[in-house]
């Protein structure tokens, strides 16, 4: 069902918001699959890995379902939150919280 989806499909979105989800609200690495069991939520994820957080890198979720591969990003924090900087475009903000998520398509 997966192998023929696009990027836009529902199943992807579903998917991506559940890997957001887990990123914010899993508080133990090492419990990421309880965790997940625990949501009571139907999905397809057959792999899950949650990273620890540290200074240099933001928390993370990767995970597998059939060919797609979902990475998720806890709010990355630009170094200059909030300020401003002047472009050829004119004055624009150069800093903000974010979060990100990824899809991905895996060929083996």
């Amino acid at each position: 069902m997966i192998l023929d989806t696009n990027l836009f499909d529902p199943i992807h979105i579903y998917h991506a918001l559940l890997c957001c989800q887990v990123v914010r609200d899993c508080e133990d690495p090492e419990y990421s699959k309880e965790f997940l069991a625990n949501l009571e939520k139907e999905h397809l994820l057959t792999e899950l890995s949650v990273s620890y957080e540290n200074e240099n890198v933001p928390k993370y979720v990767m995970a597998r379902c059939g060919n797609v591969l979902y990475v998720c990003f806890q709010e990355v924090q630009s170094h200059n939150f909030g300020g401003t900087e002047k472009t050829y475009r004119g004055e624009i903000c150069a800093g903000m919280l974010i979060s990100l998520c990824g899809y991905y398509e895996c060929y083996t």
